[in-house]
């Protein structure tokens, strides 16, 4: 629930923005405008986002308003609004020129595809600025992000877990930078306690974490705010940021200084001393610091955008004696350009073990804001190409600050990802997860017949789900199977094949491993006509000949469309799961055909033949292998355009 400030610009923005015949408004927005400033400065972000949002609703020809407000609703998570916001100053490429870009990634984070797409296209057409072709590197990294997003909306995520900690933990606010420090135990910031970021500690609860408690050994950031720590490989340093009042816990945009604070012999904390200047660049941020044993010497990684990056914030390494008792790090050194780009790379952490630096980016190319990357160490100091840690682990909001446990047996990280069981899809506050192994599994065999002639069917797709969440897809071409699936878990076994009606079966796994475990056959029922037989009837009804050549066709006239022609049957419910995987290439529609007593079912509207063709793989991925082009004029058919895959 909004807080009670929040509340109140909201309902002022409503009231400014209803028509009346006082002209008071301009006055009424700038007054406005500079609470949201103040609110801004005061480290309160969602009142500042409102308050803007206010002041453009009292003077929409200020469209600075709209797109301060849009920049504050997306630093807060409220996407929806970001999005709405960045629609109206997006066209405005010469006073806002990263709005464009900006939209489609709100648009691209609130999983609404074809809209980030076509704003992502439409920006990139618009664009005519001097770094014209920097621009295009964005697009094109955000391009990749979308088809990394919708290649992963296809497929089960991996067997790894990623389960929140207990409630006492992911209360209100910020919980964030986790620091598995001693055995069992999580340490991270929160401001749930009071509005100002302290450390406190989690520990074990089942599979989780939970039982928060103030980690009263660690200091408090006295003047400021308190932004990730880690504590030195011999235990007596603890490093943190330290970074403006009001600063919002983990933001990398935020001016942070590091520092150290040392632990005397008696147990006791001293007080945070500022590392040197020429770590701390002044102007410049310095923050996430990760520190880790490498032989004799103690490094330090961290962010900053200090001169000479590759742009946004980079990671730095520098290093010390492990046995000195002075902060006389090395000059810091940039980690270089395959783990550095022009966007900011944040979080870093090294598994000295795997030798494994993970860390942070929002590139574009990744499936949310910031996306988790795995970089491995080479010799000479030089490191791999980053990879993606894909989904469980990344998701449309995010995700950051992965930290492996001392013994290896799991990670923890952040992400301000929806909780379970909230149907929002805009991000909120982060929280912390459980990176955990995959659950114990068993070889399960699956068969899918035919009901008439007891035969396995041929391209049938089995989906597994436990609960709302699919573990996983398979498609095969004789209708057996032979899974890995989770012990005694209550499965829900989906199977859908062309010209078949879909079945949907609840299963029970053994709870003990088995090899020869096997589930009661599934039996499908066949439709009544196959998409073979349909375009046979169609031939020979419009006198077209039934071997068609796959090809361009001329739009004959302007209401000419194009459709993929996925099923016939007798009766048609678009509410049925199998036909759910379609709603992501088009619209899935029906049209009743008399004379043949049967129902065409069609996904999508297409401007040509070629468009439509494109989409042919992704619509047999979907489960209906057999689809074919069809042509309409207006809404009347007129019969297949290209010959069945």
């Amino acid at each position: 629930m909004p807080a009670p400030r929040t509340q109140a610009l909201l309902a002022l923005a409503l009231l400014v923005a209803t028509p009346g015949p006082l002209r008071a408004q301009d006055a009424d927005a700038q007054a406005l405008a500079h609470r949201a400033q103040r609110e801004e400065a005061a480290g309160n972000h969602r009142e500042a986002a409102a308050g803007y949002a206010a002041a453009y609703a009292a003077r929409a020809s200020e469209t600075d308003y709209a797109a301060e407000a849009a920049r504050l609703f997306e630093l807060t998570g409220d996407l929806p609004r970001a999005a709405e916001l960045y629609a109206v100053v997006a066209p405005l490429i010469d006073e806002h020129p990263r709005a464009g870009l900006r939209l489609a990634r709100a648009l691209r984070r609130l999983q609404r595809s074809d809209e980030a797409s076509a704003a992502l296209v439409a920006y990139r057409d618009a664009y005519a600025g001097q770094d014209r072709a920097a621009v295009l590197g964005l697009v094109a990294r955000e391009a990749e992000g979308l088809s990394l997003a919708r290649a992963e909306s296809a497929v089960p995520p991996g067997r790894r877990r990623v389960v929140p900690f207990t409630a006492e933990v992911n209360g209100p606010g910020y919980q964030s930078a986790p620091m598995p420090l001693a055995p069992g135990a999580v340490y991270y910031l929160t401001d749930a306690a009071g509005g100002r970021p302290g450390v406190w500690r989690a520990a074990p609860a089942g599979d989780t974490w939970g039982g928060a408690e103030p980690a009263a050994q660690f200091p408090s950031a006295p003047g400021g705010t308190l932004s990730v720590g880690t504590l030195s490989p011999t235990g007596d340093r603890f490093y943190l940021g330290l970074c403006a009042p009001n600063s919002r816990v983990g933001d990398p945009t935020a001016p942070c200084r590091l520092h150290v604070i040392d632990r005397a012999a008696d147990g006791t904390w001293g007080r945070p001393v500022a590392l040197p200047e020429y770590v701390n660049l002044p102007g410049f941020t310095a923050t996430h610091p990760y520190a880790y044993r490498e032989g004799d010497r103690e490094v330090l990684l961290f962010a900053s955008d200090r001169p000479g990056g590759r742009g946004g914030t980079d990671l730095y390494r520098t290093e010390r004696e492990l046995t000195s008792d002075a902060n006389d790090f090395t000059f810091p050194v940039n980690l270089g350009d395959r783990v550095n780009g022009p966007a900011n790379e944040i979080a870093p952490s090294f598994d000295a073990s795997a030798g494994r630096l993970h860390f942070a980016s929002d590139d574009g190319g990744g499936l949310g804001g910031y996306d988790i990357y795995a970089a491995d160490a080479l010799a000479g100091g030089d490191w791999s190409a980053p990879t993606n840690a894909l989904a469980p682990l990344n998701s449309p909001a995010d995700d950051y600050f992965y930290r492996a446990l001392p013994d290896g047996s799991a990670a923890v990280m952040a992400s301000n990802r929806p909780l379970p069981g909230d149907t929002s899809l805009a991000p909120g506050d982060d929280n912390l997860y459980a990176v955990l192994p995959p659950a114990p599994t068993t070889p399960v065999a699956v068969s899918v017949l035919d009901s008439v002639s007891g035969r396995g069917v041929a391209a049938v797709t089995l989906e597994v789900f436990d609960g709302d969440r699919l573990l996983t897809r398979a498609t095969g071409d004789d209708g057996y199977f032979r899974l890995e699936l989770p012990l005694d878990a209550r499965l829900v076994l989906v199977a859908t094949a062309p010209d078949y009606r879909p079945r949907r079966v609840r299963a029970r796994t053994p709870a003990q491993p088995s090899r020869s475990f096997q589930l009661p056959p599934m039996q499908l029922r066949p439709a009544e006509f196959s998409l073979v037989e349909v375009q046979r009837i169609e031939a020979e009804r419009s006198g077209t000949p039934a071997e068609l050549v796959a090809a361009e066709v001329a739009p004959a006239a302007p209401d000419t469309t194009f459709r993929i022609q996925v099923a016939a049957r007798r009766g048609f419910a678009p509410d049925e799961l199998h036909y759910a995987p379609l709603a992501r290439i088009g619209a899935v529609r029906t049209q009743h055909a008399a004379r043949e007593g049967l129902h065409r079912v069609f996904v999508g509207d297409f401007p040509s033949a070629a468009a439509a063709a494109a989409q042919l793989a992704r619509v047999g991925a979907a489960g209906w292998p057999g689809a074919f082009v069809v042509g309409f004029v207006g809404e009347r058919y007129a019969g297949p355009v290209e010959r069945p895959r």
